[in-house]
């Protein structure tokens, strides 16, 4: 079994749990802004294909301890890192979380960028470049206490573009939220939707997805993974 995490808006870890039970994963915590569970490589793509709720699915490579940078430098160099990231691939690194001694969300996420790409250098003589936009590959990092969690966004893109509409007003609503709001108001496709509000039409449209039983992630032009 792999290790998973979907992230989720806050609030909406209990309803992304059940989301995530129904489509088959295993051991299933509810956590902060978030759920983890496991399961095999067929679920991770069932998952980013189908789940309606969540933002990004993480894929567990590392953990280890870490109290400082020297710690957090060396842990990220155990990784072998060519299973993941070719010298023509672009990166990016988002971390979260700090104790102590990384307190500065923008200096860990340079040294993590520093240990791949000297890890790149010596092994292959050259190295990735940093794309914060579109990168290739997102690297995400949790520090909390004196402990660092190495993730693999296999999303891409927030899956909450479902790529659907090439336009929307000046503030949608997420697709995301509007599948959560369905799914909160106990709405069945039997019934008749009504949106006295409509928009960009978010609600109706996830509404339409889930009652024709299309997977939201299918308009989407590519995944990570």
């Amino acid at each position: 079994m792999n290790q998973y995490f979907a992230t989720v808006a806050r609030g909406l870890e209990t309803l992304a749990a059940q989301e995530l039970e129904q489509l088959g994963a295993h051991s299933v915590e509810p956590g902060f802004c978030g759920v983890a569970f496991e399961g095999d490589r067929t679920l991770l793509y069932r998952v980013n294909l189908w789940a309606r709720l969540p933002f990004r699915i993480l894929v567990n490579i590392d953990d280890f301890p870490c109290l400082d940078a020297e710690d957090l430098y060396r842990g990220i160099q155990t990784i072998d890192w060519q299973n993941y990231l070719t010298p023509d691939m672009t990166l990016a690194v988002n971390t979260t979380g700090k104790n102590d001694r990384l307190n500065h969300s923008h200096f860990t996420s340079l040294q993590i960028k520093n240990a791949i790409v000297d890890q790149q250098q010596e092994n292959l003589g050259e190295r990735s470049n940093v794309e914060l936009h579109d990168p290739d590959v997102r690297i995400n990092v949790h520090i909390e206490r004196d402990f660092c969690t190495v993730k693999l966004d296999s999303s891409g893109n927030s899956l909450h573009r479902r790529g659907y509409r090439p336009a929307v007003g000046a503030a949608p609503l997420k697709e995301s939220l509007a599948a959560a709001l369905i799914q909160l108001s106990g709405w069945q496709p039997d019934q008749m939707f009504y949106d006295p509000l409509c928009g960009s039409g978010t609600l109706p449209l996830e509404a339409s997805l889930k009652a024709l039983n299309i997977a939201p992630g299918l308009f989407r032009e590519s995944f990570w993974i």
